[in-house]
């Protein structure tokens, strides 16, 4: 696997890189503790001393999204993982087993495709309660049919590849050939389909915690912040807005690097 720099992945990695970096030493770079009260600056507009302004019990706002960039961004990655590993199980196992196996659980990822998907995590998050380890399953339970057709489509064009089929022949069984010939090949086309995947389940998570079936007082983390703002948000403008422009630029950090990694690790782009 080849990956060759790009001006998109580049910036990908400035803005994620800035990102990650201050959700791990935001207790380092946050010039406040995150719950830290103080009922003598409470909704102040940003000053020197609070860039990003204060919310309604004094809590200064740039420390509260550094230290919410970690909830956020731990979420958007539980819910990759667990689409992405449980697609390319049933995908590569669905593809392997072809004929009637293969019909029957491309109809039932189809049937759950079908279902309005912000409906389902919105019941299923309320039912299971709310907090970030239900929505991270919830969300991350949802997105495994799209990688599921994504691998099954690669598993039916690797699984007639000389190899493959001379490894059946030797005798190889459907786990040997899924670990050692199918995963490794498709994974190139799974990571561009995660790091794409990241914008939409920060933004999802978000969403859900903005309605309040994620996050709960007093972890900060973004989509609770502008939930938090909203009863605010006419007059005093900072305490959603700069939450929400957390979200925005890592969602747009996260899209940039799944357009850098499609030309990175597009062989069309590699040069003999």
């Amino acid at each position: 696997m080849t990956l060759r720099l790009n001006a998109s992945l580049v910036a990908a990695l400035l803005i994620l890189g800035s990102i990650v970096f201050v959700a791990l030493f935001a207790g380092v770079v946050a010039p406040y503790s995150p719950n830290a009260i103080d009922a003598a600056h409470i909704l102040e507009p940003p000053s020197w001393h609070h860039p990003a302004g204060t919310d309604e019990v004094g809590r200064d706002l740039f420390s509260r999204i550094l230290f919410g960039a970690r909830p956020s961004l731990l979420v958007a990655f539980s819910i990759v993982a667990l689409a992405s590993t449980g697609g390319v199980i049933v995908g590569c196992a669905s593809g392997l087993a072809g004929g009637l196996i293969d019909t029957i659980v491309m109809r039932l990822v189809e049937l759950v495709m079908a279902l309005p998907g912000l409906v389902i995590a919105l019941a299923l998050a309320a039912a299971l309660g709310p907090s970030l380890v239900n929505l991270a399953i919830v969300l991350g339970l949802l997105g495994i049919p799209f990688y599921a057709r994504v691998a099954r489509a690669e598993t039916l064009s690797l699984r007639e590849r000389a190899y493959v089929r001379g490894a059946r022949t030797m005798g190889a069984g459907t786990l040997f050939v899924m670990r050692r010939h199918i995963v490794p090949n498709l994974l190139p086309t799974v990571i561009i389909f995660m790091s794409l995947g990241l914008s939409g389940a920060l933004l999802g998570a978000s969403a859900l915690s903005f309605i309040g079936l994620g996050a709960q007082p007093p972890l900060a983390e973004w989509g609770a912040l502008v939930n938090a703002s909203r009863t605010y948000m006419l007059d005093q403008w900072w305490y959603a807005a700069f939450p929400g422009a957390a979200v925005a630029v890592t969602s747009f950090g996260f899209t940039l690097l799944g357009d850098g990694l499609r030309d990175a690790l597009d062989p069309k782009n590699v040069k003999a």
